[in-house]
């Protein structure tokens, strides 16, 4: 999380805080960036953070929310999203979530719609320097999330357009109690948490968990914690439960003002033990792996090392096959070798 904070920070704020510097720049400055990593691992949470890190006005587009089926419908739907962009008058950050959806490997729908979608968009990030800096410093910068980078377009992964990868992972253990303390800072929590928090944040099982089952983690907790102080106000006092469990479990608060302010939802540290018992993580280590091998050859892609140039290659082969210089005749080399270092031995 660090590197993709820092990656952040490299593309999108430092622009912004030192515009007239960059403004002059030699170079063509990045302004466009891939987030990839597992689902759950953060990366729409981690786009809403760049709003008021990076100062930008965000723009979310989820999913295939620009396609429709009608025929320019998404061309043009696509055109207004950078016009209203351009309109806000100040630095914006267009966030694509789910941008498989959107702009996936052009012939591979029968529709066409895609394709026409990914063609233009290939034509506004193409003129982001020239078409986005007119009026009161409306630069627009591109955020892309996606958890299949395999399956995005090639064509606007290239240098010159989305060319910044940053890959978003599963929390290491400091990241993990990070995360637990964040969703319980708005929760009253016992003295005695940190131990809890302690043994969960370490154990072999949450180095499974994404950011989202600490979430939901931190829910059940306080939903056990419920039932806790239910069971209490029963235990304390049988004359009064039926009002008690009123209050925690029933909207209507009519001739019972003030009873469920009385009883406190104190978390303890045995909540977040049973719910941590029966929490399960969201993706196996099978799932973990499948993600490893397509984000090994995405990223061999990026290198010039991937599947389409090992087709290519292959192809290459297949060439020199034909030519007279493929791998049979190179069985044949090597069948002429042996019969030589045998007639040598006579």
């Amino acid at each position: 999380m660090t590197v993709a904070k820092a990656t952040i920070a490299s593309v999108f704020k430092t622009p912004v805080l030192y515009r007239r510097l960059f403004s002059s720049s030699a170079i063509k400055i990045p302004r466009a960036m891939l987030l990839y990593g597992p689902p759950g691992c953060g990366k729409t949470y981690l786009a809403q953070a760049v709003e008021e890190y990076c100062g930008l006005k965000l723009i979310t587009v989820r999913g295939p929310q620009l396609l429709d089926k009608y025929i320019g419908a998404s061309e043009k739907a696509v055109r207004e999203l950078f016009e209203r962009a351009r309109g806000l008058g100040r630095p914006s950050l267009i966030f694509f979530d789910e941008f498989e959806a959107i702009a996936p490997r052009r012939g591979k729908d029968n529709t066409g719609v895609t394709d026409r979608v990914v063609n233009q968009l290939l034509t506004f990030i193409d003129g982001v320097e020239a078409t986005m800096e007119g009026g009161g410093g409306s630069t627009i910068y591109i955020l892309a999330a996606t958890s299949r980078p395999d399956l995005i377009d090639v064509a606007l992964l290239r240098p010159g357009r989305i060319e910044k990868h940053c890959y978003v992972g599963l929390p290491n253990p400091q990241e993990r109690c990070a995360i637990i303390r964040a969703e319980l800072s708005s929760m009253q929590i016992a003295d005695d948490i940190d131990e809890a928090i302690n043994v969960i944040v370490n154990s072999e099982k949450a180095s499974l968990f994404t950011p989202a089952d600490l979430k939901a983690l931190v829910n059940d907790a306080y939903h056990e914690a419920i039932k806790s102080s239910n069971s209490n106000s029963n235990s304390n006092s049988s004359s009064s439960s039926s009002s008690h469990e009123l209050d925690l479990w029933s909207d209507d608060q009519s001739g019972h003002s003030g009873h469920s302010s009385s009883i406190p939802i104190v978390i303890q540290s045995r909540d977040m033990l049973r719910s941590f018992e029966r929490l399960r993580p969201s993706l196996s280590s099978d799932d973990l792996q499948f993600y490893d091998s397509v984000y090994s050859r995405f990223t061999h892609q990026s290198s010039g090392k991937g599947s389409d140039y090992s087709i290519a290659d292959n192809s290459n082969d297949v060439a020199k096959q034909s030519s007279g210089k493929g791998s049979d005749y190179s069985i044949a080399d090597n069948s002429n070798d042996v019969t030589k270092q045998r007639v040598a031995l006579k």
